[in-house]
């Protein structure tokens, strides 16, 4: 069956993307066939690159609200810049996943309403749309497994999430300078500019090791699994609990993941709760000396992408 996905948002990096990708390897997987979209100012034949060995084609809006109309459609990520796209596609039929509590802003909460399919990553934010008058439904992240062979295990931790407000980046390296040079936290990803600049001492980049490929959706997990540690630092006001793309990775990777411990909710469906090390921010250089605590991979199991991608067509 095709199934159309529509990528809004001028992000490259992050969840949204590394979501949409999983989701569009899940559709295959599961015996689909699955064709990323953008929307544009015209219809172009031709497809691109848009990384992760998929191609993407610019749409017109009427052509998509026309496609979205006759096949399966998935919004798989959008933001209050893109409220105009983001209403046309409802109207013509589409789903569309909700990341976090940031993405609700402007008018988006108000169509999120008049939706037939309101997708959500993490339990917690079933409760949260629903605060809004939102009726939505948890699916977990869908994730391929990385089919390249792990690294060599040489380095003590890495951080690989993005360097921005809400992944407590400034944390970490509060952290590194209490910790000698063979434990310190090697960073990974892209950085918000203004965000370093704000929040980051003038020296910040001595610990950084630049973005990774998005031509290769495992390079986190790969570059994860030179690593004893993983760390996370990210907090959410009013999220948490359940998993984001970098947790994934570095289960993946065999590495031990720590976690801010504002990330725990303690409600009864918290899926982290004994998946990870958790720490407060400001403890982070005395938790992270100790040899990592491997957990067991089987968390991946309720994020085989084939069958939450099967799950995601179904309502």
């Amino acid at each position: 069956m095709k199934v159309a996905l529509f990528y809004l948002p001028d992000v490259k990096y992050g969840g949204w993307p590394t979501y949409t990708a999983h989701l569009f390897y899940g559709l295959k997987a599961a015996g689909h066939d699955p064709h990323l979209f953008r929307i544009g100012n015209k219809t172009e034949k031709q497809t691109r690159d848009w990384g992760r060995q998929i191609r993407y084609q610019n749409l017109s809006l009427l052509d998509a609200t026309l496609i979205a109309a006759e096949t399966p459609s998935i919004i798989t990520a959008t933001t209050k810049a893109f409220e105009h796209e983001t209403e046309a596609l409802l109207m013509a039929g589409a789903k569309i996943i909700i990341h976090d509590p940031t993405e609700l802003k402007g008018e988006i909460p108000a169509l999120l309403r008049t939706a037939e399919d309101v997708i959500t990553i993490r339990p917690i934010n079933v409760r949260n749309l629903a605060e809004k008058g939102i009726e939505a439904r948890y699916l977990p992240h869908p994730y391929a497994r990385n089919p390249y062979a792990r690294q060599k295990r040489t380095r003590w931790a890495g951080a690989f999430s993005r360097i921005d407000w809400d992944k407590g980046t400034h944390h970490i390296i509060a952290a590194n300078e209490k910790l000698p040079h063979n434990k310190q936290i090697r960073l990974h990803g892209a950085a918000n500019t203004m965000y370093a600049y704000h929040k980051l001492p003038d020296d910040w980049q001595k610990h950084y090791e630049g973005t990774f490929p998005a031509d290769n959706l495992w390079a986190g997990a790969l570059i994860a699994s030179k690593y004893q540690w993983a760390v996370d630092m990210s907090s959410i006001a009013g999220d948490g609990g359940g998993t984001q793309y970098t947790f994934l990775e570095a289960i993946d990777a065999g590495a031990g993941l720590m976690l801010n411990k504002k990330w725990i909710t303690g409600r009864e469906d918290d899926e982290l709760a004994n998946k990870a090390v958790f720490c407060e921010a400001e403890d982070l250089a005395d938790a992270i000396k100790e040899p990592p605590t491997i957990f067991a991979d089987s968390l991946l199991d309720n994020h085989d992408a084939a069958t939450i991608a099967q799950q995601t067509l179904i309502k």
